[in-house]
């Protein structure tokens, strides 16, 4: 399943049981001084509830152009400057610092049909502060 229109995403975006257990969590582990990877980011919900949680910078890494939707959200709420977008694949892209916690969705709607792990584990060994979550 491709992620790539709004339509695809409208499970993910629209499930508010979901996003309040994710945005739980997140507020659970950002402070201020949190950099935070969101790794898939699709639209960018994760790493723009990290940014609302007070996040010192959040990197939306999604290979789609469905991620530019996020740079819009972020500058219609005044936190595009703590919001980089990254479009691509995180193997193909450069992060200018190491982050505090990666965000990802790894499994995708149906378990393992997405084989993210790979990626996950690539993020994690390339781009996670030794003591990150």
């Amino acid at each position: 399943m491709s992620y790539a229109s709004f339509y695809s995403q409208g499970s993910m975006a629209f499930d508010d049981h979901r996003n309040e257990l994710y945005e739980e969590a997140i507020r659970k582990l950002v402070t201020p001084e949190s950099v935070v990877l969101d790794l898939g980011a699709g639209m960018g919900i994760l790493g723009l509830i990290a940014a609302f949680a007070g996040a010192k910078h959040v990197y939306l890494v999604e290979p789609q152009p469905i991620v530019k939707v996020a740079k819009q959200i972020a500058k219609a709420n005044g936190i595009a400057d703590r919001v980089t977008i990254l479009e691509g694949k995180i193997e193909d892209v450069e992060l200018p610092e190491k982050v505090d916690l990666i965000i990802s969705v790894f499994t995708g709607n149906l378990l393992f049909s997405e084989d993210l792990l790979p990626s996950l584990y690539y993020a994690r060994d390339r781009f996670l502060k030794p003591d990150g979550k």
